[in-house]
């Protein structure tokens, strides 16, 4: 007769918790790396008028599990970001860095996702 003695992570319940953490740690690294090109983009192109309180307002926000946006509160956001109804009015169309940024993060994503999980990765082994 055969037996089969299960141990280890996958079946102890280590795993979702390590799971779990690997996913809030991707979500945060990703969310980081976004909130670096968008404030490097806005550095490049505020620069007429700096008033230096747009761009510390833009930070990394927890919505849930593994679930993070880069955003501000400011008010004048959507006017700066191009999608206020007053830039229908005025010449000035915005900067639209949030969206250009996006999709870098996003071609991105993947990469860091690799990056980050290793660590999480080995302790599945254990």
């Amino acid at each position: 007769m055969n037996y089969v003695t299960t141990s280890g992570p996958l079946f102890d319940g280590r795993a979702a918790i390590i799971l779990k953490e690997a996913t809030d740690a991707i979500g945060q690294q990703v969310a980081e790396e976004g909130l670096d090109l968008i404030q490097s983009d806005l550095a490049r192109v505020i620069r007429t008028h700096p008033t230096g309180r747009y761009i510390p307002s833009v930070k990394v926000v927890r919505r849930g599990s593994g679930s993070f946006t880069v955003g501000t509160d400011i008010v004048y956001g959507a006017w700066i970001e191009g999608t206020g109804s007053r830039n229908a009015t005025t010449r000035f169309k915005g900067y639209s860095t949030f969206r250009r940024q996006r999709q870098v993060l996003e071609a991105r994503a993947g990469v860091i996702g690799n990056r980050v999980i290793k660590p999480y990765v080995g302790r599945l082994n254990g």
